[in-house]
């Protein structure tokens, strides 16, 4: 079926979840490294957000930005559920999410060229994917509730 017959193909949905996705991880990002910086005294500015140079494995300002970006990729991931909602589109919006940043990241500096940034974004990538499908899949098999468990319910309390 293409996706012009398709009445559950919304492309101005999936445009605004993008762009949702995309605020709310900046969004978490930016919370984190404040974090970060109270309790390490690292320093905050765009450069860390979108350049490849603060982050490495040698120094304790590179470890932070390093973790910070690994556990923004766990928020990623619950805001993937919730935004999202499918486990099948989870790794689609998780790709577009960091092909965005790269694209961003590009135009800010230059086209990052150190390794330790692109084994983080790998590393998160592919966590904020399996964990967001794992978390979608869980609500997608809940049961829904009948009328009649809503009845027992209200008659058992």
């Amino acid at each position: 079926m293409s996706p012009q017959n398709n009445p559950h193909f919304d492309p101005i949905l999936i445009c605004l979840q993008i762009a949702a996705l995309q605020c709310f991880y900046y969004l978490a990002m930016g919370t984190l490294w404040g974090i970060m910086h109270v309790l390490f005294s690292s320093p905050v500015s765009l450069d860390h957000f979108f350049t490849a140079k603060y982050v490495n494995f040698v120094t304790l300002s590179g470890w932070v930005e390093a973790t910070s970006v690994l556990l923004c990729s766990v928020v990623g991931a619950y805001l993937l559920s919730f935004i999202v909602e499918r486990a099948k589109k989870c790794v689609d919006f998780t790709f577009t999410l960091f092909f965005l940043h790269v694209c961003v990241s590009t135009f800010y500096y230059q086209f990052p060229l150190v390794w330790e940034w692109w084994l983080v974004q790998v590393v998160s990538s592919v966590v904020m994917a399996t964990l967001g499908e794992y978390l979608c899949a869980r609500s997608e098999l809940q049961d829904i509730p009948s009328f009649a468990q809503y009845l027992n319910d209200m008659i058992a309390s």
